[in-house]
C-alpha cells in the first residue's frame, strides 16, 4: 500500500498543483470583489449590479460599482474582504453634455448658471438660470457620488476635474442636474425635492477661464 501511494504522488506534477491552487485563490478574490467577467458568483454573496444608465453619446461612462463587497473569510486562515453598506435598490448613472456657441458664455450674468443637457435634451445649452430643481429623477433612495467633468475650451485647452470622495444623500423621486458657472469656472450639482433645492457638495473648479471659455463639456456622476 505504501509503495502504491508513493508511486501515485510521484505522478502528480507539483508545478501544476501549485498553479491550480493559486488560480483558485485569484478567482475567489475576483468573485468577492465583484470584478470577475464570466465567472459565476457564489449564490447569495454576489453584489447588486443592476443600474440605469443615461447617456448623451457613445463613449466612456461612469457606472456605479457594487456597494456590497462580500465578506470572504477563512481562506487559508486569512480575512480577505470586508462588507460595505448596502447600496440603493437601483443604481443610476448620469451623463450631461453641452456644445456651446462661441460667445454665448460671455453673455451669462454673474451669479447665473447654465443647465447642462441630460439625455434627450438640446445639447446646445443656450440658456441660463438659477438652480430650478429639475433634471433626472432619482429612483429609490441612494447616494450621489463620483463627479467627473471633462471638456475643452474655445482655445482648444483640455480640462478635467474629479471628485470621487464626496457623497451626498438623494431621496426617491428627487431630481438632480449639473450646472456650469461660466463666471466662477466651476460645475455645480443640485438635488431637489418638493421645492427644496440643495447643492451637492462636489468640488469641481478650473473649468475654463475668463479669457478662454468652455466650448464643449461633459459631466458624469452616479447614484449608488
Amino acid at each position: 500500500m505504501r509503495k502504491f501511494l508513493n508511486k501515485w504522488f510521484s505522478m502528480i506534477n507539483k508545478r501544476d498543483l501549485v498553479t491550480s491552487v493559486t488560480a483558485s485563490i485569484i478567482v475567489l478574490g475576483m468573485i468577492a470583489c465583484g470584478s470577475s467577467t464570466g465567472v459565476l458568483p457564489v449564490p447569495g454573496t454576489h453584489s447588486q449590479t443592476v443600474h440605469l444608465a443615461t447617456s448623451q453619446r457613445a463613449g466612456s461612462h461612469i457606472f456605479p460599482g457594487s456597494g456590497t463587497k462580500p465578506f470572504l473569510a477563512d481562506v487559508f486562515g486569512m480575512v480577505m474582504f470586508q462588507a460595505t453598506p448596502t447600496p440603493s435598490r437601483l443604481q443610476q448613472s448620469y451623463d450631461a453634455v453641452c456644445n456651446f456657441q462661441p460667445g454665448f458664455l460671455d453673455t451669462v450674468p454673474s451669479g447665473s448658471l447654465v443647465p447642462l443637457a441630460l439625455a434627450g435634451e438640446n445639447s446646445s445649452c443656450s440658456f441660463f438660470s438659477g438652480p430650478s430643481g429639475d433634471g433626472r429623477q432619482t429612483i429609490f433612495d441612494g447616494t450621489l457620488s463620483s463627479l467627473v467633468v471633462t471638456g475643452k475650451t474655445v482655445g482648444g485647452v483640455a480640462f478635467q476635474c474629479r471628485d470621487v470622495d464626496t457623497t451626498s444623500a438623494a431621496s426617491d423621486n428627487s431630481f438632480t442636474r449639473a450646472y456650469l458657472d461660466p463666471n466662477g469656472h466651476t460645475v455645480a450639482v443640485f438635488n431637489g425635492l418638493n421645492g427644496t433645492i440643495t447643492r451637492v457638495p462636489f468640488a469641481c473648479s478650473g473649468i475654463g477661464t475668463g479669457t478662454d471659455q468652455v466650448a464643449t463639456i461633459e459631466a458624469q456622476w452616479a447614484k449608488i
